[in-house]
């Protein structure tokens, strides 16, 4: 009796613990920015301001420098990687049309332009069961994108 007694203690244990590691909740901005310091990066606050905080991180590829925005998405369901590559062509320019077809290919980034006129690349991550693995592969893969597509 005893003996079942601390197998069950010790299995109603183990299942809590792994509920616990299987927390899915979304991140808020604050761990946003904890998560990005984790990974080494030296994090710049691009906008502090409740619920449109913005961060900004560099990663180096073999032919740049990459500047990236990293911030909640204002429903908070995403986490956006963004990167500014300049002001965005004519609009009567073939080389958006080049951009647009271009997206086929480096999904699930994307080329897009601001209201502002600048051309960007972005790629969006789920903001459930958010991890640091997830947050470098996601980040590296657009700074990555970013060198390919230099031209």
């Amino acid at each position: 009796m005893k003996k079942t007694s601390l197998i069950l203690i010790f299995c109603l244990f183990v299942f809590s613990q792994f509920a616990k590691s299987q927390s899915c909740t979304p991140i808020v901005a604050a761990d946003l920015r904890r998560m990005l310091v984790e990974l080494g990066y030296e994090v710049k606050d691009l906008n502090l301001a409740v619920d449109k905080e913005k961060f900004e991180i560099k990663i180096l590829t073999p032919t740049f420098n990459v500047p990236m925005g990293v911030e909640l998405s204002g429903n908070k369901n995403n986490i956006w990687f963004t990167v500014a590559l300049g002001k965005a062509f004519e609009e009567t320019s073939p080389k958006n049309f080049a951009l647009l077809k271009r997206n086929a290919v480096i999904q699930p980034s994307q080329f897009y332009i601001t209201e502002k006129g600048n051309l960007m690349m972005a790629v969006a991550l789920e903001n459930k069961c958010v991890t640091n693995a997830a947050m470098k592969k996601i980040s590296d893969m657009l700074a990555n994108k970013v060198s390919e597509n230099k031209s």
